[in-house]
C-alpha cells in the first residue's frame, strides 16, 4: 500500500506519519505539505507546496492507492470565513475529485463530531458540507472520522481546546463518552488500521469506536 498524507503537520497528521513509517505493509508514505520535512525516512517523500493549487496535487497522486486526509485550521488562526472553507472544505473536497480519476482506492478523512451540512454552526456545516461533498466522488472507498477535542502536539497553540481538554479531565466520568476528548494517537491507529478493509462504500466512524484504539 502506498500512502499520501495531506495535513501532515498536525496533531492528528503527525501521527499518521509516523505510524505509517513503522508499519511494514506501507511501501511509500508521500506527504504535501506548506512547510519542510522535519523528519527523515527511507520510504519518505516530502513535497513542499501550496495546496490550493490543482496541479501540486495532482502530481502527486500517481501510485498512491490511499489518501490521509488531516488538514484543518481554526477561527483564531485563520479568521476570514472564505479562507477557513477553502482549507477545511476545499482541499479535502478537490483532492478526492482529483483522486477519483486516479487508481486511488481509499481516502480517509478527519471531519469532526456533530458534523452536518444542515447545521447552524458554522463548523459543524462546514464539515458537514465537506463530508457529503467528498462522499458525492467517484473513490471506490471513503472513511470519515468524527472526534471531539483532540489531544496532540500542534505547531501552535489552541487555548479553547487546552481549557477543553483540562475539563475533560477534572470532570471524568462526568462528561458523556461521547464528547470526552481523544488522543491524536488513537485517531491515527484507527485510520491506519481501517485503511487495511477493502469493502466499498461511505463509512462514518465516530468517537466511541476511535476510542477503541
Amino acid at each position: 500500500m502506498r500512502a499520501l498524507v495531506i495535513g501532515a503537520t498536525g496533531a492528528v497528521g503527525s501521527e499518521v506519519v509516523k505510524a505509517l513509517l513503522k508499519a511494514d505493509d506501507w511501501k511509500l508514505v508521500r506527504v504535501l505539505a506548506r512547510q519542510k520535512a522535519s523528519i527523515s525516512h527511507p520510504k519518505l517523500q516530502w513535497h513542499v507546496g501550496d495546496l490550493f493549487f490543482d496541479q501540486f496535487i495532482s502530481n502527486h497522486l500517481e501510485d498512491i492507492t490511499h489518501i490521509f486526509m488531516c488538514i484543518g485550521t481554526t477561527r483564531k488562526k485563520t479568521p476570514d470565513r472564505d479562507t477557513y472553507r477553502a482549507i477545511d472544505y476545499g482541499i479535502p473536497v478537490r483532492t478526492a475529485q482529483l483522486a477519483a480519476i486516479t487508481d486511488v482506492y481509499h481516502m480517509l478523512v478527519v471531519s469532526a463530531i456533530g458534523s452536518n451540512p444542515k447545521s447552524w454552526i458554522f463548523y459543524s456545516k462546514l464539515k458537514g458540507e465537506m463530508e457529503r461533498d467528498v462522499a458525492a466522488t467517484a473513490l471506490p472507498r471513503v472513511d470519515f472520522f468524527r472526534p471531539s477535542t483532540i489531544i496532540g502536539q500542534r505547531p501552535e497553540r489552541r487555548p479553547a481546546e487546552e481549557w477543553a481538554i483540562k475539563i475533560d479531565g477534572w470532570l471524568g466520568g462526568l462528561i458523556p463518552n461521547k464528547y470526552r476528548a481523544v488522543r491524536a494517537e488513537q485517531i491515527a491507529r484507527a485510520m491506519i488500521d481501517r485503511a487495511r478493509l477493502t469493502e466499498e462504500g461511505r463509512y462514518f466512524i465516530e468517537k466511541a469506536e476511535i476510542l477503541k484504539y
